[in-house]
């Protein structure tokens, strides 16, 4: 990962000077430890600064922030484009486009930009942030990828807009007022995080996924929604019987082989479940050389996480890997809390932030800085077997004739003392028209909130519980989905939220 941060100055008379950018920058320094650079406009109005870790083109010219021939565009990104050879080839041949790097994915979007305009977004694969300034028009672009997998963080203060990869370098920021968001308590309650667009600062917010905001230099806001993933889900497209299996194989495959873009060697890390052993699999199936793979284990057998690390050792042993892992304790857990604090910026009360912590450090000391991960095929392939009583239940409260059944069923476990359960949530949802299934993320039920709350906060909180995050969600689907199906949900608000 890279770190970007930059500011605009559209009012009032504070200067952007490289003694705060850099700080911000350098806030980040982790993100970025091969290389790092800044810019800062004539007027002092505009400055970008970027920390770089070095994947694809490791020369000094694909080195950021990187601009175009008359220094009209300047950018800084975080993330990788995987088809940017095929993009190069394109502009190269159909446009006559110039290069001044071998193969660098950072000046693709750029002369993308030029030539497409910010539509050029729509021809990418990857993973991306991007924050572009475009001197001729004065505007300046902040991207986020479709599925939210890179940050982008924002605020307007003092008439002034700063963005950044993490909130703590936007806290750098002298001018920037350190308040906490109370109203996000009630997402990060129900979701065990803060979903965009907000963020536990006040004032701060992230950029949605797949959707960009454009500020002028007078200090316009426009925000767009570029991607919608029920804009490009076709039903006539997909294949049916056996047929279905060899698309979703061809199709995970195709995914895996592009990831493999790298000028540095490329990791797996390997949990032993079946998203991160297939991920395994197919990488593995075209590598000439034995693959590194990287797993977390137990020092113990703990009832609240389950050791995964025999089945690891089995699929690494499979695919001839040369296997590397690490036993964890208690003790590494608790030791690790105050630094995890630091480096979330925000509370995520998932565990797996943890083990992802060690086993990047572990891939780190064996000179790998590129891993692949199976994140998020748990819950497109329904790999949780709390998903099927979700599936059933989202099922049967969509019917209309549900709702007085769901009344009718929160009441009676009231009465009988059996409401600090989910299901007595869910039915709630439902007596009010809402889907019984917001996302595979579940804070603490309505019971157990009442009763860990304080009278201070719920007065802050006052009812929130995360509705306002999934309404509009909810509107979105019922517009545009081709199948209104129970799991279409489910996928749906998994793919569309970054949680």
């Amino acid at each position: 990962m890279c770190g970007l941060v930059g500011a605009l100055q559209y009012s009032g008379n504070f200067n952007i000077n490289p003694e705060y950018l850099i700080k911000m920058r350098d806030s980040m320094k982790h993100r970025g430890p091969d290389g790092y650079g800044h810019w800062i406009s004539d007027n002092q109005k505009i400055g970008l600064a970027h920390r770089r870790l070095s994947i694809l083109d490791l020369s000094l010219n694909a080195s950021q922030p990187m601009s175009n021939v008359d220094k009209t565009i300047q950018l800084v990104f975080n993330g990788e484009i995987y088809n940017h050879n095929e993009i190069r080839n394109e502009l190269t041949n159909e446009h006559n486009v110039k290069w001044k790097t071998n193969h660098s994915d950072t000046e693709v979007i750029i002369k993308s930009y030029e030539v497409w305009g910010i539509d050029c977004l729509k021809r990418f694969r990857g993973m991306f942030a991007i924050a572009l300034w475009d001197t001729r028009k004065r505007k300046l672009w902040l991207v986020r990828d479709r599925i939210g997998i890179k940050p982008l963080y924002w605020a307007q203060h003092h008439g002034r807009i700063i963005f950044a990869s993490e909130i703590k370098a936007l806290l750098c920021d002298p001018d920037l007022q350190r308040k906490c968001n109370t109203k996000a308590m009630a997402d990060y309650f129900a979701f065990i995080c803060t979903p965009s667009p907000h963020t536990m600062f006040q004032g701060i917010q992230k950029i949605e996924p797949g959707s960009w905001i454009c500020v002028d230099d007078r200090g316009h806001i426009k925000e767009h929604r570029w991607y919608d993933v029920l804009d490009h889900a076709d039903y006539s497209k997909i294949a049916k019987g056996d047929e279905l299996y060899e698309q979703v194989f061809d199709s995970l495959e195709d995914s895996i082989n592009i990831h493999k873009e790298s000028d540095v060697p490329v990791g797996i890390f390997l949990s032993g479940g079946v998203d991160s052993s297939a991920n395994a699999k197919l990488f593995s199936s075209r590598s000439k050389d034995p693959l590194k793979t990287f797993t977390i284990g137990y020092d113990a057998e703990y009832d609240t996480y389950t050791n995964e690390l025999a089945y690891a050792r089995q699929m690494a042993e499979e695919i001839g890997a040369s296997h590397h892992e690490k036993l964890l304790s208690e003790k590494d857990f608790l030791e690790f809390i105050p630094e995890m604090i630091r480096l979330q910026d925000e509370p995520i009360a998932d565990p797996v932030c943890m083990p992802v912590y060690f086993v990047s450090k572990l891939a780190q000391a064996n000179n790998i800085k590129v891993c692949q991960v199976g994140e998020g095929a748990d819950e497109l392939f329904w790999g949780y077997d709390s998903w099927k009583q979700w599936q059933k239940l989202q099922h049967w409260t969509s019917k209309p004739w549900t709702q007085p059944l769901s009344k009718f069923g929160i009441n009676f476990m009231r009465f009988f003392d059996k409401s600090n359960n989910r299901l007595y949530d869910s039915l709630s949802r439902s007596a009010h028209n809402k889907p019984a299934f917001w996302t595979s993320a579940q804070g603490p039920t309505s019971y157990e909130l009442n009763l860990l709350l304080g009278q201070d906060i719920k007065k802050y909180i006052n009812n929130l519980d995360g509705w306002d995050r999934i309404e509009p969600l909810w509107k979105r689907f019922k517009e545009k989905a081709w199948e209104k199906s129970a799991l279409s949900w489910m996928s749906f608000v998994e793919l569309s939220t970054d949680i």
